[in-house]
């Protein structure tokens, strides 16, 4: 809707990377796919400000503009934290768990 009825093509984007993270939510907690934790985790982490923050102060402040150049540049930058979140869960700095059959959630 935001790319055809309210013509926003920005939040679109917005709301897709939320999509994104809702998939990725469903995946670890529902599906238990332990091995998308730390993507997930970082993606929240890097996603959050873009997505939430940034576009608030932007309207609140009358900065806001929207079109579908614009948006495209939203689409870059967003799939660029999701590419940095990917290198950041593949570096390992903790401990494996040691025991085989260690529940992954409590």
């Amino acid at each position: 809707l935001s790319f055809t009825v309210v013509n926003d093509p920005v939040f679109g984007v917005i709301w897709l990377a939320w999509a994104a993270l809702w998939l990725l939510f469903f995946l670890v907690l529902g599906l238990r796919r332990a091995r998308l934790t730390r993507f997930t985790g970082w993606s929240v982490v890097l996603l959050s400000q873009p997505t939430c923050t940034l576009p608030a102060f932007l309207m609140l402040s009358g900065n806001y503009r929207t079109s579908p150049g614009i948006a495209a540049i939203w689409a870059v930058g967003l799939a660029a934290l999701l590419l940095v979140a990917r290198v950041l869960s593949a570096h390992r700095t903790h401990q494996p768990r040691t025991a085989a059959n260690e529940p992954v959630f409590s």
